[in-house]
């Protein structure tokens, strides 16, 4: 919460901490009169997750999860604590657990959807998001994590009003507007972006990815020196983070200072050694310079790195098809598409490949679900016009 005046930012502090103790009192008291009572441990654990004490939570919920009868709440809240430590698979299946006790418990589903999406389980995430929403229409959650799911399946459109409607509904979720700011850079508002980033600093100046968000739609902007000042700043708070090192490098790129750009993304694949992330940039601007078969190494590292990372296989993809590599680019597109089953720009390459390849029928369908997904991509437009327009007239494909 952001308030007008540290002075009333201590006193409210003092008011919650004076209610955590009251509450705290209250449920310690209730679990040592009542120590088979699921629901008097699910208490005490939230007041005590409230307070910082995570590793007391999390011992409360692990009592009330095998106290009879069982709660989903109990669940719910393991899980979302699991998910707090990067326990991810884990927090799923706490999740889950939750959702047998209680199928309409919509905060589960919500949560549920954070989690799948963190796993690239795309799919199932949007499926348990639109449940979390369906279910219970005021959940900002729920709105939050449907939004980031759609923005990832490059259905921006969507996302943004999702997002919006999650800040509508609780105008301090920072993760909503962070988001948003991200969203509306893919739907070239960055004016707007900014502001949403700028606000998000404003809330939190310690969290690395305001400043991040916020480099990043300066950078959209053309306002590179501040771009430049924001991105370092969010590296300051986040040292070992890759996404700030690799803004950095694209800044440089973007005003032609491709060999900086090039140094900044090798810093980056030496820190992160693991992370498909750097081999793609560094294979892309590679392939800018025109050198293709450096490019497809690295993309190819890339892959190798981490299979079924779907940015790598399109990008990968992308190079075979300038190297004239189109069966090769081919099954790279079908790759993508696996890892991201509805990844636009994936759909559109594949259909713009087996155009060239002379597979027109399959080309179409490639093309009109690209298209169905987002209709805002020109050359999947363009090569969909030419196929069925040459159909009309008898002409030959490729």
């Amino acid at each position: 919460v952001v308030l007008a005046a540290a002075a009333a930012l201590g006193a409210a502090t003092w008011n919650r901490n004076q209610d955590y103790q009251s509450e705290l009192a209250l449920w310690r008291d209730t679990v040592e009169k009542r120590p088979g009572n699921a629901r008097a441990y699910t208490a005490l654990g939230a007041v005590l997750d409230r307070m910082g004490e995570r590793e007391e939570s999390i011992a409360c919920f692990k009592k009330a999860i095998h106290m009879e009868p069982p709660t989903a709440m109990a669940w719910q809240n393991l899980g979302a604590a699991l998910a707090e430590e990067g326990k991810t698979e884990q927090a799923v299946e706490h999740f889950q657990k939750a959702l047998e006790i209680n199928p309409s418990f919509a905060l589960s589903h919500a949560y549920l959807a954070g989690a799948l999406k963190s796993l690239g389980r795309y799919d199932q995430a949007l499926q348990h998001a639109a449940l979390a929403v369906t279910l219970r229409p005021n959940l900002a959650a729920g709105w939050l994590n449907r939004g980031a799911v759609l923005a990832l399946l490059g259905r921006n459109k969507e996302a943004a009003r999702d997002l919006a409607r999650a800040l509508r509904i609780k105008p301090d979720l920072i993760e909503a507007r962070i988001n948003l700011a991200k969203v509306l850079l893919t739907l070239k508002e960055p004016a707007v972006a900014r502001n949403h980033a700028a606000a998000a600093v404003s809330q939190d100046p310690d969290l690395p990815e305001a400043h991040l968000a916020l480099g990043q739609t300066l950078l959209a902007l053309g306002r590179y020196g501040e771009a430049e000042e924001a991105l370092a700043h969010a590296r300051e708070l986040d040292p070992d983070g890759l996404k700030p090192l690799l803004e950095l490098g694209q800044a440089a790129q973007n005003q032609g200072r491709l060999q900086e750009a090039m140094e900044t993304y090798r810093q980056a694949m030496e820190a992160h050694p693991g992370h498909p992330a750097p081999k793609v940039k560094v294979g892309m601007l590679l392939l800018q310079e025109g050198k293709k078969e450096e490019a497809i190494a690295y993309l190819e590292q890339a892959v190798k790195a981490c299979p079924g990372y779907g940015l790598a296989h399109r990008n990968l993809g992308a190079a075979y098809m300038l190297a004239g590599r189109l069966e090769d680019a081919l099954a790279q597109h079908k790759l993508a598409l696996k890892a991201w089953p509805s990844d636009a720009v994936a759909m559109a390459n594949a259909g713009v490949t087996l155009v060239h390849l002379g597979r027109w029928k399959e080309a179409q369908e490639y093309l009109a679900k690209a298209l169905s997904l987002n209709p805002d991509l020109p050359k999947a437009m363009a090569y969909l016009n030419r196929i069925t327009g040459g159909r009309e007239e008898g002409g030959a494909g490729g």
